[in-house]
């Protein structure tokens, strides 16, 4: 028989975030947006948690708001990623960090501003 166990918040975040991937390939946006959301939300109130963790359901937010052309809402979470990599640097994901930035700025025809994201991504 097995025995109902509740997920704890750590996991009920995962879950959220892996729905959020699963919209995201489905190419549901909207939908994804909302896991993604929801796992944030439960992610910045638990004390214990990875910053890097964080960053990086930021940054799926960022690229889905990318896919539907909503730069305003991306930059809000690449500029959370940054305040958290200012804390926290991590140099695979500054990369990482640096290189979606950048892209959004060719999105947004800033090429100066691209052209230097991707720089630092190589360094």
């Amino acid at each position: 028989m097995i025995q109902k166990q509740t997920l704890n918040t750590q996991d009920k975040a995962d879950v959220y975030h892996r729905l959020g991937m699963i919209k995201r390939y489905q190419a549901k946006y909207l939908e994804a947006i909302s896991f993604f959301q929801k796992s944030v939300q439960i992610k910045e109130m638990i004390s214990s948690i990875n910053l890097l963790d964080l960053a990086a359901s930021y940054g799926y937010l960022a690229l889905v708001y990318e896919n539907i052309a909503d730069y305003s809402n991306a930059l809000v979470y690449y500029d959370k990623i940054e305040k958290i990599l200012e804390k926290n640097p991590n140099s695979l994901f500054l990369a990482t960090f640096c290189n979606n930035k950048g892209v959004l700025y060719t999105n947004l025809a800033d090429y100066p501003r691209a052209k230097s994201l991707q720089e630092t991504a190589l360094n």
